[in-house]
């Protein structure tokens, strides 16, 4: 009788560690498995990280674009106490000229100063240091060059550029205050840097991103 409990005991035993020894092997990964696992993971990973660099990069060049459309409210607002008349592009003018101070430094009393560095910095821009005579912004050399100008004396201003991204000058963390066609006085200044474009606010307020109009100098010249 006793004999008989062992065998039976000995019998259940051995059927339950073989099914929890079955289990076992159903629930584990084989390590051709693992891999398969792991090769999904870094192709996804692949096609991921990417789309979200793009994405990431999209949201800069939106930021920046509303960057300039706000320069160019305030830039509006400069003209209408100055007689219709924009700041100079340059600051090549005399000492004791209005002139001679940057065009964005022109603009202070217009918005408020914890506003200041967020408008004029790209947040695409390398090398950039927000301070007060930093920004990443280049005016149209050929509007007015070393002097004021009036808006007036622009007629299709849908076709003319006022702003743009401007190259970072690492010595200065900042862009020049002007901004030339490729090929102009000092060859390039604008800066493809919205993954090979441009953010360009033209004069009638509207901005688009190009790669091609840093090399048509017919929408830097007054028409």
């Amino acid at each position: 009788m006793i004999a008989c409990l062992a065998e039976s005991q000995n019998a259940f035993t051995t059927k339950v560690v073989l099914k929890t020894t079955r289990r076992v092997r159903e629930a584990a990964f084989t390590l051709m498995e693992v891999l398969i696992v792991v090769a999904i993971v870094a192709i996804l990973a692949a096609i991921l990280v990417p789309v979200a660099g793009k994405m990431s990069e999209a949201g800069r060049a939106t930021k920046c674009m509303s960057n300039l459309r706000q320069l160019h409210s305030v830039l509006m607002l400069y003209a209408n106490d100055n007689n219709q008349m924009l700041p100079s592009p340059d600051v090549n003018a005399s000492p004791d000229s209005q002139s001679a101070t940057h065009w964005f430094r022109r603009l202070d009393p217009y918005i408020p100063q914890q506003d200041r560095m967020k408008i004029l910095t790209c947040p695409s821009a390398k090398g950039f240091q927000a301070g007060g005579w930093a920004t990443a912004y280049g005016m149209n050399y050929y509007l007015g060059k070393d002097q004021d100008w009036q808006t007036l004396s622009v007629e299709q201003k849908s076709q003319v550029i006022l702003l743009a991204d401007a190259i970072i000058n690492p010595a200065w963390h900042s862009a020049a205050s002007a901004i030339f066609e490729d090929g102009g006085p000092f060859t390039k200044t604008v800066d493809l840097r919205h993954r090979g474009k441009a953010n360009f606010l033209f004069l009638d307020g509207h901005v688009e991103a190009s790669e091609e109009y840093s090399k048509k100098p017919e929408y830097f010249y007054k028409n």
